[in-house]
Order: C-alpha cells, then sequence, then structure tokens
C-alpha cells in the first residue's frame, strides 16, 4: 500500500442496542507518508474517533481502514497526542516521557536516551527533574508531545493538542510542531477547531460534516514551506480561511 492510511467506505460509530449507531459513514480517505493533514468540522462529526480508529482503539462498524504504519526498531507504529497532556502528577517531566516507552523491549538506558533526546526536541531537557505543577500550560503540553515522539511514531495523531492555550503559546507551538515533523519525516493527523491553525499547518484540510458524517470538503494548501507568517501567508490563509468557514458554516 502506497498510502500511510486508506480508508474506504468507511463507517464508524457505537452499538446501542444492539444496532449500530453511525458517527461517521461512507469515508473514502487516502493519506501519503509524510504528508500533514488536518480535519476539522463541527462537534460530533467523529474526527476524534476517526483518530481513535486509525490508532487501534475502535474498530469500523463497516468498510475498510487499512493502516500501514511502521515502527522504527523499539518504537510503535503510531502515537496519540490529547487536548490535556494527561502528565502524571507524581512523576517529574523525565518520568512521564519514559512512561511511553516502559511496555517497549528496551535497555533503561536507551529508554532514558531516548526520552532525554524528545525532551530536548521540544525545548525541554532542562525540565526533566520538575513536576507536572511546575510548568506552565505549554510546557506540560509540550511534555505529552516528547511522550510520543520518545516512541519514534511512523503516524503522529494530535487532537486538539493547543487549543487550550494563549496565543502567543499556541503560535510557538505551531512552529516547533513543523519544525519536528520537517526533520522527522513522519505522517501527521491533525484535528482542530481552528481554521487558521488548520490552513497554517497542514498540506490539506479535510471538512467532515453532516448527520451522519462524511467528508463534505478539501483544501490542498498551496503555501511553500518552511511556512512564516509574513503578509503573503496570511492573505492566503484569510482566503481560504473564509472558503473553509463558509463550508464549516454550511455544514
Amino acid at each position: 500500500m502506497a498510502n500511510i492510511v486508506e480508508a474506504r467506505d468507511l463507517a464508524l460509530g457505537y452499538w446501542r442496542d444492539k444496532e449500530p449507531v453511525a458517527v461517521l459513514s461512507g469515508l473514502d480517505l487516502y493519506i501519503k507518508r509524510g504528508e500533514f493533514l488536518t480535519l476539522v468540522g463541527p462537534s460530533g462529526v467523529g474526527k476524534s474517533t476517526l483518530l481513535r480508529a486509525i490508532i487501534g482503539l475502535s474498530r469500523p462498524l463497516s468498510g475498510t481502514l487499512d493502516v500501514n504504519a511502521h515502527p522504527n526498531p523499539g518504537g510503535r507504529p503510531s502515537a496519540l497526542v490529547f487536548q490535556d497532556p494527561r502528565l502524571m502528577p507524581w512523576r517529574r517531566v523525565l518520568g512521564n516521557v519514559l512512561f511511553g516507552l516502559e511496555a517497549l523491549d528496551l535497555s533503561r538506558t536507551e529508554r532514558v536516551r531516548r526520552a532525554r533526546e524528545a525532551l530536548a526536541k521540544v525545548g525541554l531537557a532542562d525540565y526533566e527533574k520538575r513536576f507536572p505543577m511546575q510548568l506552565s500550560g505549554g510546557q506540560r503540553q509540550r511534555v505529552g508531545l516528547a511522550r510520543a515522539l520518545a516512541v519514534q511514531p511512523d503516524l503522529l495523531l494530535m487532537d486538539e493538542p493547543f487549543g487550550a492555550l494563549d496565543a502567543i503559546t499556541r503560535e510557538n507551538l505551531q512552529d516547533q510542531l513543523l519544525d519536528l515533523w520537517r526533520n522527522s519525516g513522519i505522517t501527521v493527523i491533525f484535528v482542530t477547531h481552528d481554521i487558521e491553525e488548520a490552513v497554517y499547518l497542514s498540506d490539506r484540510v479535510m471538512l467532515l460534516s453532516g448527520t451522519p458524517a462524511a467528508a463534505t470538503s478539501e483544501h490542498r494548501i498551496d503555501l511553500p514551506r518552511p511556512r512564516r507568517r509574513d503578509e503573503d501567508t496570511m492573505t492566503y490563509i484569510g482566503e481560504i480561511k473564509q472558503s473553509l468557514a463558509d463550508a464549516f458554516q454550511g455544514a
């Protein structure tokens, strides 16, 4: 399979009284290896449900979903970053990053090396001995990202990871994420309600809408990389943002 993710006529949802209830239905989705794809859409259309299915936490009601993620030796094929970093308050920063590595067949020395390397990538090399309560919101989110990066995934799933952050911190983390993505070659599937964020980050933005939901609009983002917040970029983002916003409101 050339694509890292392929879905054909995919239906996702839940069971009620032994009957399937589709949240998302009839989805055809093809994601290239190394692509940065963002999903947008109203609440309840199945964006997070789709991420959980891709990572293997839920099963389709019907259709097919093929994920061709290959881990590095001693790694995991995919990792999921949540809006809430879900750190363990009794563990220091290094211990929280190590948690994702503890089930892998690695020596203690290698686990610590990978955890410290991941913390350095997100700019927190000097924070490994701190507890989560001693960090800002943006720093805690970076610890969550480091925990995901430490397992060296082929596919990184991100469910509104910057949604609770202030604007300046959010922009800084967007740029940091793009640097990490560009340097690692991983595939990213990102969920957000912020259309400007979606356009700035992505190669492609897909709108999910309807009941049950389906992919109703797709926009390929024609911006050079690395991305910069210059006048031309922001003008382009504004144009695509308006087009997506119109589609969003009609959803």
